[in-house]
């Protein structure tokens, strides 16, 4: 696999199976952890309800509602960046 390195610009070439071991690795530490379903539509939703409760009630104007609709869905997705040092 070629990646780009987490600094300095650098241009990684790793093997794909100790790119996945160390993704695995990564993964055992229960920092994150896998969604059943993508919970972005039904977050989405109740931003929208209270942005526009907050612009029915006189506190956001026009331009800042529409500064802070969402208008995109992009759904997190987890990748690793190798280290150069280690």
């Amino acid at each position: 696999m070629i990646l780009s390195a987490d600094k300095g610009r650098a241009t990684v070439v790793l093997d794909k199976v100790e790119y996945e071991e160390k993704v695995l690795r990564y993964q055992m530490k229960k920092t994150y952890e896998q969604l059943k379903k993508d919970p972005t539509a039904s977050y989405k939703r109740k931003l929208v309800a209270i942005l526009t409760r907050l612009k029915n009630e006189g506190k956001l104007s026009d331009d800042l509602y529409c500064c802070l609709y969402p208008t995109l869905e992009k759904i997190p997705q987890l990748y690793c960046l190798p280290k150069t040092h280690k």
